[in-house]
């Protein structure tokens, strides 16, 4: 049992160390050139997860992206 604690704990704190470093304008654009690279060597499914990294993660951190994600309905 303590064992899986501990393991448990490891991942949380990589999943913290993760979430703690600050994400620029200048690493979503790396991303999303790097999804369009993806896209045109073919690789589509490596290609969609840099896309969706962005959209999801990189993007609602960063301000300056604020109205590529506002949804006009």
């Amino acid at each position: 049992m303590d064992e899986d604690n501990a393991t448990l704990l490891n991942v949380v704190d990589g999943l913290r160390a993760n979430h703690a470093a600050p994400i620029t304008h200048d690493i979503v654009e790396a991303h999303f050139t790097r999804a369009r690279e993806l896209a045109r060597s073919g690789d589509t499914a490596a290609a969609l997860k840099e896309y969706l990294w962005c959209f999801d993660e990189g993007m609602p951190r960063v301000s300056s992206y604020g109205g590529v994600r506002e949804a006009t309905y």
